[in-house]
């Protein structure tokens, strides 16, 4: 009896193929490497021509950085290395590690919740998207027609949501960490159109709402004036801030439980569903 594939006549490729990498059969032992190339490039001679950004932004898009680039995604590595200890990411790996959880599991475990859609890399890829769809078109038209949904946000219970992917308020405020970035990239950048729009759009929110960039906002419109599609932000923004998750990781690993604070029963809010 033929198994569906064969009755839908389906075709396989004989061999995995990729550009991005080949490896090279040890001329003794073919299942052995011998050498590394990516897109065409022997690693070892990429270690002494060219630095890691430069490396990095090789590997993900098969072109070297030009100097506007370079410049920017460098600052981009940097600035969202670490996304803070505020972020339920980074506060998720601190318990772990210092709970003694085994230490190869803590990184999924961050990576997990920083995959997630409240300031996550799901917020990411929805606002390259909507950034995307919308950098031609004028802020205030865009503030104007989302007019009832900003005023429901004022809401404190609702003052988290946000009503632009990627902009909106933290603890009902502009978060300052963002903003001050976000005046570092564009005053080192050129040819940064995402980033000139989405700060016109931040002026108009800080105005009449008093809300503004947020750190997945600020990722998705870099990389965008990057050159990189917005399906691929998720990916991404996870990769370009474990930097800070494993740094939290190796640290909190050489404490245990009692290097946390104790939350008294008094402080903590239990609310009962309607």
């Amino acid at each position: 009896m033929k198994n569906l594939f064969e009755f839908r006549a389906v075709e396989f490729a004989e061999k995995v193929h990729t550009s991005i990498w080949y490896e090279s059969a040890f001329k003794h032992n073919p299942y052995l490497t011998d050498q590394l190339y990516c897109h065409g490039e022997a690693i070892i001679d990429l270690m002494s021509s060219h630095s890691f950004d430069e490396y990095l932004f090789f590997l993900l898009t098969s072109k070297f950085p030009t100097q506007n680039q370079k410049k920017i995604f460098n600052a981009l590595l940097i600035g969202i290395s670490n996304v803070g200890l505020r972020h339920p990411a980074n506060r998720a790996v601190i318990i772990a590690a210092a709970s003694k959880t085994y230490s190869q599991n803590l990184l999924p475990i961050g990576l997990s919740i920083l995959g997630g859609s409240y300031l996550g890399a799901d917020e990411v890829l929805s606002s390259m998207k909507w950034i995307s769809k919308n950098k031609h078109r004028n802020p205030k038209d865009l503030i104007f027609e989302n007019q009832s949904s900003l005023i429901q946000a004022n809401d404190l219970e609702k003052s988290q949501e946000h009503v632009f992917p990627g902009f909106g308020r933290q603890f009902d405020g502009v978060a300052p960490w963002p903003k001050r970035l976000s005046k570092k990239l564009i005053s080192i950048g050129e040819e940064i159109p995402h980033l000139l729009f989405c700060e016109q759009l931040v002026f108009f929110l800080e105005e009449q709402d008093n809300s503004g960039w947020l750190i997945t906002g600020l990722a998705a419109a870099t990389l965008l004036d990057l050159g990189f599609h917005w399906k691929s932000g998720a990916i991404l923004f996870q990769l370009l801030a474990t930097p800070g998750l494993a740094a939290s990781s190796l640290e909190m690993s050489e404490k245990d439980y009692t290097s946390l604070p104790f939350i008294a029963e008094e402080n903590y809010i239990l609310t009962t569903s309607k």
